[in-house]
């Protein structure tokens, strides 16, 4: 169901951390993995990374209505929303939120991004597994991490429940990774991802396009522009004056 884009087609990463920590270069994320298929081998689209460290979907609520704006002339073929790993702390933790407040938040940001963005396919991503002990290290001692495993699961439940009610694709983060044997070797602190945990993602997303929505491929999208091999040279204008 590819749209016709007005400029380059975009994908929209919308999250916490672990979206915006998805860019880095190291360890490689799953938005650079992203960034890579799409823009430096296809050229066909560009790979827009809203990930916000440390909110969870109280906040998340509040800036969604900008973000939607910021690309309403040129919408998003598709749409990730990866929340729930801060809100799933624990009850101490300014972070959290509880969880019926977070099922009704991510129904609103879907519906958010419906209204705005029509034709634009909406993927939720559940939160993934905590490392507790790991974390908890990370910050200093026992308890300070805030997080327990068990928390996480029943937020990343509730975001897979509520995408088969809204009959939304979902990608279940925490199962795909807490199935894996030493499925903690894909942190890189206990709570975020390490370059196999994100690799992971990747794949996981990849294998979700590739199935469900096969016009949204690498393969199947167009590159932006003529092949440069495919540029005449006594009549460039011919082909390059529109996509």
């Amino acid at each position: 169901m590819a749209m016709v884009a007005r400029g380059r087609r975009q994908m929209l990463l919308f999250g916490d951390s672990i979206t915006q920590f998805g860019s880095k270069v190291d360890p490689l994320g799953w938005a650079s993995l992203l960034q890579d298929l799409y823009v430096a081998q296809k050229r066909s689209v560009d790979i827009v990374n809203r990930g916000f460290s440390g909110y969870n979907s109280r906040w998340a609520k509040l800036i969604l209505p900008a973000i939607i704006e910021e690309h309403k002339s040129n919408p998003p073929v598709l749409a990730t929303i990866l929340l729930g790993a801060n809100d799933a702390a624990v009850e101490s933790c300014r972070q959290h939120v509880p969880l019926p407040e977070y099922i009704q938040n991510m129904e609103e940001l879907v519906k958010m991004m419906r209204a705005g963005w029509p034709e634009s396919v909406i993927v939720l991503i559940s939160p993934p597994p905590v490392d507790a002990a790991t974390w908890d290290a990370n910050k200093g001692g026992p308890g300070l991490g805030q997080r327990e495993l068990e928390h996480v699961e029943k937020y990343a439940r509730a975001c897979s429940e509520l995408a088969a009610r809204m009959s939304c694709p979902v990608l279940d983060l925490f199962n795909i990774l807490h199935k894996e044997k030493g499925w903690e070797a894909h942190f890189s602190d206990g709570l975020h991802l390490s370059a196999s945990g994100n690799q992971i993602l990747f794949d996981a997303l990849i294998e979700l396009i590739n199935k469900q929505f096969p016009s949204l491929s690498s393969e199947s999208l167009p590159m932006d522009f003529k092949y440069h091999g495919d540029i005449p040279e006594d009549d460039p204008a011919s082909v390059l004056g529109d996509r």
